[in-house]
């Protein structure tokens, strides 16, 4: 039985049954019409507000943005009530009955049509990509028709008419009307997927900075910290000029990674810049590290400096929980860690600074830390408690901030 009454004949089913159309069949409704800009609009204000969520650490609000818009218009077209009021179009063996309420309320009205007096399919004057069924009227009125747009489930409703009115001509479903649809399909699912690039770029940042080491080695260092002093400029030789005994002259690396020697405090790399004039001061600087990515060089003729650093962890502080792709379980432990860090001047070998601290950032990390001391890394064991934005600049970004 549909919702509400017809009018004075009684209820569609007894009004039907009256006028002899046979057995009941499917029952379509009418849907809200929400325009492509719209809908548009609406996912791009999600994905762009997930993003800079994202961007503020906050991924799963991040990526709950998108879908919630979504599920907003899907919720818009299905309960709010159509702006030309809702409609139900009822198929039933011989013809069909059309319901319609008026946006305002009020008395529902009841069309009843056989089969036998739909008279063609033409496009619908109201909106395009839409058609309408005309019916069989006086001659010298317009003919009335019953407006298919928006009525839901649209492809079976399709299916049900042709099946019914054979003799018709039915328009030909457009090339680029399925192609449309699988582009609008994509481009929300982009969208979706939009907030999650900024926790994934900074995995891979943070892969990046760990495949550019091999194992970190450093010697012990004391805790104090010393001033910058003028460069001591070494003229390019061979190990005998330049170096001091044990300390080994190396020619200008072909990568960045070629300086962790210089980390080790076993070798120098005479042709490197000296550690002078305006920052910012590039770096060689080898997982686990500290500094900021915009003092990473690119290049290794651009390295005046290697920040080296050792952790060795402590005490645990809490348990990091995540979730594999796959839906695994993953469990890590954010232990309390002492980091000693060390910063050379390449060409020389000179200590400008060293240092050792607790990591004061004790909260677990957004994503799970991986161990790359073996190819392809697994997931580590345990986290290390970071440096706080205090801490990095106290110990390595204000070396590389300063003008020497």
């Amino acid at each position: 039985m549909l919702p509400g009454m017809a009018e004075r004949t009684g209820t569609v089913e007894s009004a039907a049954a009256a006028t002899g159309l046979g057995e009941r069949g499917a029952v379509f409704t009418t849907a809200r019409h929400i325009p492509a800009p719209v809908a548009w609009a609406a996912v791009g204000v999600g994905a762009g507000a997930g993003l800079l969520l994202a961007l503020a650490n906050a991924y799963v609000v991040a990526a709950l943005l998108v879908p919630a818009a979504l599920i907003g218009l899907a919720v818009a077209r299905h309960r709010l009530q159509p702006a030309g009021g809702r409609r139900w179009l009822v198929l039933y063996q011989h013809g069909m009955a059309e319901l319609a309420a008026p946006p305002s309320g009020g008395r529902k009205q009841l069309r009843l049509i056989r089969w036998d007096d739909v008279t063609g399919v033409v496009p619908d004057a109201m909106r395009a990509d839409a058609w309408v069924l005309t019916i069989a009227g006086p001659p010298d009125q317009p003919a009335p028709v019953v407006r298919l747009a928006d009525l839901t489930p649209a492809p079976k409703l399709s299916a049900e008419l042709q099946r019914h009115l054979p003799a018709l001509t039915w328009p030909v479903e457009r090339s680029g009307s399925r192609v449309r649809v699988a582009l609008t399909a994509a481009g929300f699912a982009a969208l979706a997927l939009l907030p999650a690039v900024v926790p994934a770029a900074r995995g891979i940042t943070r892969r990046d900075a760990a495949q550019t080491a091999t194992q970190p080695a450093v010697p012990a260092i004391s805790s104090r910290t010393t001033t910058a002093g003028p460069p001591v400029r070494s003229a390019p030789s061979s190990e005998s000029a330049g170096a001091s005994p044990g300390i080994q002259a190396l020619p200008m690396p072909t990568s960045t990674a070629g300086f962790h020697p210089v980390c080790q405090g076993a070798a120098i790399v005479p042709d490197a810049p000296p550690y002078a004039g305006p920052p910012p001061h590039l770096a060689y600087a080898p997982a686990p590290t500290l500094i900021d990515r915009e003092f990473y060089a690119s290049t290794p003729d651009q390295v005046q400096v290697v920040v080296c650093t050792k952790t060795s962890e402590g005490g645990r502080v809490r348990t990091c929980m995540y979730r594999d792709p796959d839906g695994t379980p993953i469990s890590q432990t954010l232990v309390k860690t002492t980091w000693t860090v060390t910063i050379r001047e390449a060409r020389t070998g000179r200590v400008i600074a060293d240092g050792t601290f607790v990591g004061g950032d004790t909260s677990c990390t957004p994503l799970p830390e991986y161990d790359y001391s073996s190819l392809p890394p697994t997931y580590a064991k345990n986290q290390r408690s970071r440096a706080t934005q205090q801490q990095e600049y106290e110990h390595a970004d204000k070396y590389l901030r300063a003008t020497v």
